[in-house]
C-alpha cells in the first residue's frame, strides 16, 4: 500500500483519539482495538497514531493498539 494512505489513517485514527480526549480528560491510557492482523497497514498506522498521541500530548496520554479476536464463528 501506498505510504499515503497509511499516513492518512494514522491521521484519521489520531484525530479521532484528540476528539475523544476533549471529553475524557481524566483518561490517560487509550485502548485501540481492530480486527486485522498485525502485519497490515491499519494496525501500522495504529501504532503510528499511539506515538504521534504520546508525543502531541507530551506523555500524558498512551494509546494501547491491540487486535482484537473475532468471536463470532461461522455456523454450518
Amino acid at each position: 500500500m501506498k505510504l499515503s494512505y497509511i499516513r492518512t489513517v494514522a491521521l484519521g485514527a489520531t484525530m479521532a483519539v484528540t476528539t475523544s480526549l476533549s471529553a475524557s480528560w481524566a483518561q490517560e491510557v487509550l485502548r485501540f482495538g481492530h480486527v486485522y492482523e498485525a502485519s497490515t497497514p491499519y494496525h501500522t498506522a495504529a501504532e503510528r497514531a499511539a506515538e504521534l498521541l504520546e508525543k502531541a500530548t507530551e506523555g500524558r496520554y498512551t494509546m494501547e493498539s491491540s487486535r482484537l479476536r473475532n468471536s463470532a464463528k461461522k455456523r454450518r
